[in-house]
């Protein structure tokens, strides 16, 4: 008994001396936080470790005498402490883009204040972003990525890099050699490389890993191959960073969600093994099936514990959270009649497979594809996934809650810990959007719910980040806040401008108020000249040239008073590059409508584009040049950095297949003239010579690969001075476009359906003001369409904007009404047999008196669908 209770006394004395240690190397990492960013001043900043409150991280801070102690339960806890000190009592804000530090020569005094983070977990990225923005990122940038998580309050980020060295082993020790993986060796680096088909690239022989930009879609079982390969070079500078992310992160009191495996393997397995029970996956966005293994198979187990232990091996001990996606935008294919126990026996061999690796591991997943592909996961489907899982050893990102609440559609999910999560961000398309209001109600409204269930934490999960800082500044405070802000929405935003720019002024005030209006109320999103052109998205202008004008000259007017701020000048080329899109989407359909071959709204767009592009030039983030640049700088050898450049290339312009060109779009310097700008004028001359949709589909694709493959160098302009550039543009455009369409008296009036609306074609997009764009679907006909005006009014004429691609023609009528009871016919186009055009279809009906407006749409000529971009009503004229 003596000799057991020493050896406790040991024990214990021991685990206290090992806490004791990582309490110190929390406050050393947080105080390295505070250095980077403050410098010398860092040192009247006093740190202090303090324990969690009932398991939450919590923070005290108090200043007197010009001293700052902030007490924390965390490296990431008094990082956040100490930020919101610098916010509250110094006005100061961290950006991706930049910081505004203007400190007083002495720090205020602070009365101490207390915070108890109520969420368990803030989480951080989506698979995504690892493509779409991180992927050239070198340690200095990583470094700088990690301080913003712990001044923000990030305890649970993603850490995807570097797993592809560890998969290479593993698959080794199966007999898969270099070239089925689709490494670059080294002794192959020098050597010639055989055309890639289609005229690009020269490529070694295809394998299983993608090329660089391309590995998050790899890693979710998506897509193989793709622009690869990967060089030797790349694995190991990975695994270099990573151990560099992850040391930090841990230090910092960090938990990092690590990958797992999901089932996906390489296509050789099956040859090397040919008695494994390997299926096909679903097809992913026109890309060939990949390769996933039976959860039945033996070797599923095996491979997952052999994945973690050398992942262990190789990165050092993790946080025990392990991610692992299967069936990602792809719908299981299995048969009807043993579909729920094919799920079940998927779901129960993930979790094995991690327990096999770490019996202390937890499953964490992204709950995207219960929302992606909602048709399929109905209730029982997203049970017997979930079911063999321990509700405790998993936890669900219900990665878009703005969009969807996963949770609230299944049981199953809530009955899991879950994370309720903001996405915001697609492709990290970089225009101006987002809708904060809706953030702070819906957060409100799902953390208040009785019938939340496990809800341990909040995150943010864009697909891309350095956009928009307003609103992953608002949902970090969000996670830090216990109890009622919806209401002080006001407020916060008007410490967000005064801490951006240090000081503040009512014209500026009013800059932000109409910015709150026209952008972050729900609109703003989409730039038109960053989409391919085709007949089916050419059409007018949509609404707000005139506010985002009305938007500029604010801004410019007080760049008098806040020029010196570099966070002013990016959010004056921010609102200038805003407007300058909308004059050229003004003067691209002059130009469409012009019957002349090639007309002088033509050339007026070119200059607008390319005054866009000089703009974008003054702002080194906003330069194509910078993302090659970054991406070169990977490569060792001269056939490296062109592969890199490729890959960069491709994913900001076609991206791969036949589905996602444009998808990770940038309203970039280099893009804007080079490729934005040579497409549209394309599209415009080979239209204006008569050409057929058909032969310009089949040539369309060739000319934007050539533009792509045409691997010149991007000239890093030099910046013009951007406040007086904004001026004399703003000066130079003041008769542009000045005139606006008349878009009617429905835009933004109730609209209705018959009940069979195809996802993402709600009936709202009928009346958005845009007759090109976001559109009303419903399948299969005959199905209708509903306006509510909200009083009587006199109808003198009616436009309806059917979808369009040159050849399909919709057959429907129109029918009126005062009471939605009792109907009019007012349209006949039963027979109708004409294609649909931009200009749609415009009727004269009245004078007419009523209050309900119903179209009734027949037949598609081309599928089952039927489709509407916009109605328009317009009063009659008295």
């Amino acid at each position: 008994m003596q000799v057991h209770s020493l050896l406790r006394t040991v024990t214990l004395t021991f685990l206290a001396f090992v806490a004791t240690l990582a309490q110190a190397d929390e406050v050393s990492a947080a105080k390295g936080v505070l250095k980077r960013l403050l410098g010398t001043r860092s040192r009247e900043f006093e740190l202090i470790q303090a324990p969690a409150k009932n398991g939450l991280d919590v923070y005290r801070v108090r200043a007197s005498g010009g001293r700052v102690y902030v007490e924390g339960s965390s490296g990431v806890a008094m990082s956040r402490g100490a930020y919101d000190y610098l916010k509250k009592a110094c006005h100061c804000l961290v950006t991706w883009e930049g910081s505004q530090l203007n400190l007083p020569r002495r720090l205020p005094d602070s009365s101490p204040t207390e915070v108890v983070c109520p969420q368990r977990y803030r989480h951080y990225f989506n698979v995504c972003t690892f493509g779409y923005t991180m992927v050239w990122w070198d340690w200095k940038r990583w470094e700088r990525e990690i301080d913003w998580m712990a001044l923000h309050g990030i305890n649970m980020p993603l850490a995807m890099s570097g797993q592809e060295a560890v998969w290479q082993q593993v698959w080794h020790e199966y007999g898969l050699t270099d070239e089925d993986l689709g490494v670059l060796e080294a002794r192959e680096q020098d050597r010639a490389l055989r055309p890639l088909e289609g005229g690009g690239r020269n490529r070694p022989p295809k394998g299983y890993f993608t090329g660089p930009a391309f590995l998050p879609w790899h890693r979710m079982g998506n897509i193989n191959s793709h622009m690869g390969p990967l060089p030797q070079s790349w694995l190991d500078g990975q695994v270099q960073l990573q151990r560099k992310i992850l040391k930090r992160e841990l230090e910092l009191g960090m938990k990092p969600v690590t990958p797992a495996f999901s089932g996906f393997v390489p296509g050789e397995f099956a040859r090397k093994r040919p008695s494994a029970q390997i299926t096909r996956s679903a097809a992913w966005a026109g890309f060939e099936p990949t390769y996933l293994l039976s959860p039945r198979d033996p070797l599923f187990t095996e491979i997952g514990a052999k994945f973690l232990k050398t992942y262990r091996d190789v990165f050092g001990e993790s946080a025990h959270l392990y991610l692992a996606d299967v069936f990602n935008e792809m719908p299981p294919q299995f048969p009807q009649a043993t579909k729920l126990r094919d799920l079940s026996d998927v779901g129960e061999a993930i979790y094995k497979s991690i327990l096999a690796g770490d019996q202390q591991g937890t499953w964490v997943m992204q709950g995207w594809l219960f929302l992606n592909e909602r048709d399929y996961w109905k209730g029982p489907e997203v049970e017997a996934f979930l079911k063999p899982v321990p509700n405790d050893r998993m936890i669900i990102i219900d990665l878009a809650c703005e969009m969807m609440e996963v949770w609230r559609a299944h049981a199953a999910v809530r009955e899991k810990q879950w994370i309720w999560c903001v996405l915001h961000n697609f492709g990290q398309n970089t225009s101006l959007f987002g809708n904060l209001q809706h953030y702070v109600d819906a957060w409100d409204k799902a953390r208040s719910d009785p019938s939340r269930g496990q809800m341990v934490g909040m995150g943010i999960t864009p697909e891309g980040i350095e956009q928009n800082s307003v609103v992953y500044e608002l949902v970090t405070d969000l996670m830090w806040m216990r109890g009622g802000s919806p209401a002080r929405l006001g407020g916060w935003l008007r410490n967000y401008v005064l801490c951006r720019y240090g000081e503040t002024t009512p014209g500026m005030e009013q800059a932000w108020q109409e910015l709150l209006t026209q952008v972050y109320s729900g609109g703003g999103a989409g730039v038109f000249y960053t989409r391919r052109p085709t007949l089916d998205n050419v059409g007018e202008p949509g609404p707000g040239l005139q506010e985002s004008r009305h938007l500029a000259e604010l801004f410019v007017k007080e760049s008098s008073h806040f020029g010196r701020s570099d966070l002013f000048r990016r959010d004056l080329v921010d609102v200038m590059k805003r407007y300058l899109a909308k004059c050229a989407e003004a003067r691209f359909y002059g130009a469409w409508t012009s019957k002349d071959a090639y007309s002088l709204e033509t050339e007026a767009l070119q200059g607008t584009l390319d005054d866009l592009d000089a703009l974008l030039a003054s702002r080194p983030e906003y330069r194509l040049s910078k993302w090659i640049s970054d991406a070169r700088g990977w490569g060792k050898t001269q056939e490296e950095k062109d592969l890199l450049e490729d890959n960069a290339r491709m994913q900001v312009t076609l991206w791969g297949g036949p589905e996602l060109h444009d998808y990770a779009a940038k309203e970039w310097s280099g893009l804007v003239k080079d490729f934005y700008e040579y497409r549209l004028t394309y599209f415009l001359s080979r239209y204006k010579r008569g050409r057929d949709p058909a032969s310009y589909q089949r040539t369309i694709e060739k000319v934007e690969l050539d533009r792509v493959n045409h691997r010149h160098p991007v000239a890093a302009m030099g910046p013009r001075t951007t406040i007086p550039f904004a001026r004399s543009l703003l000066s130079s455009y003041g008769t542009t476009a000045s005139r606006e369409i008349d878009r009617g008296i429905a835009v933004g009036k109730p609209a209705s359906d018959s009940g069979h609306s195809e996802p993402g074609g709600d009936p709202t997009h009928a009346v958005d003001g845009y007759a090109s764009g976001p559109y009303w679907a419903a399948s299969p006909y005959p199905q209708w369409w509903q306006i509510d005006l909200q009083a009587s009014k006199n109808i003198g004429r009616i436009q309806v904007f059917p979808y369009r691609d040159g050849e399909r023609y919709y057959q429907y009528t129109v029918d009126a009404s005062l009471d939605a009871k009792v109907w009019t016919q007012i349209v006949d186009m039963s027979h109708n047999t004409k294609p649909a055009t931009a200009a749609g279809d415009i009727h004269q009906v009245g004078p007419i008196t009523a209050r309900y407006v119903r179209v009734n749409m027949l037949y598609n000529s081309a599928n089952v669908g039927v489709h509407l971009f916009e109605v328009r009503i317009f009063a009659a004229i008295k």
